[in-house]
This record gives structure tokens, C-alpha cells and sequence, in this order.
């Protein structure tokens, strides 16, 4: 079973520094919690949509696959909900939290392996997607991402839109960026 909020956090070993400030930071608001302050806490899972130009782990993800690069991507998989999603669950938790729970910001069907990884990433371009020909190093990676959302579901109303779609929205608009990256660096010159 994926875990959920009552899972203690196990990934230390293999998170980066801003996964462990945010652990630290998330023990220290639920200390406030004991001091009187109303304290929610919410836990993303992978975001997918449109817009992420850092891009995010997820990002990373999407573009190496279609370039055919190797992903480093837990044996157990990761759960994906679409960045709307997760950023309506941040208002809801501040709306319909209750003070000192914690709720998991995901989708009920985003556990996914990388198979099932791969194959919302050729649907989102409408082709087949070929996996690396080497498969991606397991030693920097938790052997599994994956949530149960399903307290921010029954207690928030966290919606559940279409996780295709996100991937098809994230696909999309890498698309029309690169496009605009040779304009926008001739604009510079």
C-alpha cells in the first residue's frame, strides 16, 4: 500500500537538501502547533502542467524522456497530480484543514511506475516514446515516491482532474518554449 500522512519520513538517506529543510521546516510548524498557532501542513506530490520552466524533477523527467535520455526514476514509482490540483489543495487545506493534520497533495491513480510514466509522456506527444537504452542509475533515488491522497480527497475535496491531460498541458508548452527560445535570444542581441 502507498503510504499516507501516518507514514513517518524515511527518505533522508536519499533527499536532496531542499527535500530535508523541508522536512525540518515542516517539524517545526507542527511545534507551533503545540504553542496555540493553528498549524496545517501539506505534502505535493509530483506536479504536471503547464508552465514549469525550471523545470522540476518532474520536468526533468518528461523532457529526458522524449530526448531518450536516462531518467533516474524510483523501482517503485512516483505519484503525479496535475499542478492545478495541488495548488487548489493549498487553498483548501488553508480553508478546510484541520489544525496540526497533515494532507498528502496527490492523485488517487498517479502511483506511477515508469512504464506507466512513459506511456503518458507518448500520449502527450502522440507517439511512441522509446525508453533509454541504459537504464537509469538506482543509487541516488528513493526506491519509491508514491502517496495515498486520499484523507486530502474525503477531507479537502482535493479535485482529481485528468492526469493525461497535465502531461498532455507539460508536453504542449515545452513544445511552444522552445519555439520561442531562438526568438527570444535573438530579441536579446
Amino acid at each position: 500500500a502507498a503510504p499516507d500522512e501516518s507514514a513517518a519520513f524515511n527518505l533522508w538517506d536519499y533527499a536532496s537538501p531542499y527535500v530535508r529543510s523541508k522536512f525540518a521546516g515542516e517539524c517545526i510548524a507542527l511545534s507551533w502547533q503545540g504553542m496555540g498557532l493553528d498549524v496545517v501542513v501539506v505534502k505535493p506530490t509530483a506536479p504536471v502542467g503547464a508552465g514549469d520552466a525550471r523545470p522540476s524533477a518532474t520536468g526533468r523527467r518528461i523532457l529526458a524522456a522524449l530526448t531518450g535520455e536516462p531518467i533516474p526514476y524510483p523501482a517503485g514509482g512516483i505519484n503525479h497530480a496535475p499542478v492545478r490540483d495541488i495548488a487548489a489543495g493549498h487553498l483548501l487545506a488553508a480553508l478546510r484543514g484541520r489544525p496540526g493534520a497533515c494532507y498528502i497533495l496527490g492523485h488517487a491513480r498517479g502511483n506511477l511506475d515508469q512504464a506507466a510514466f512513459m506511456r503518458l509522456v507518448a500520449a502527450g506527444v502522440g507517439a511512441t516514446v522509446v525508453p533509454p537504452a541504459t537504464p537509469a542509475r538506482q543509487t541516488t533515488v528513493a526506491l519509491a515516491l508514491t502517496a495515498d491522497p486520499a484523507r486530502a480527497i474525503r477531507e479537502l475535496g482535493l479535485p482529481q482532474s485528468d492526469l493525461a491531460a497535465a502531461f498532455r498541458e507539460e508536453i504542449d508548452w515545452y513544445r511552444a518554449m522552445a519555439a520561442r527560445w531562438p526568438v527570444q535570444r535573438e530579441q536579446r542581441r
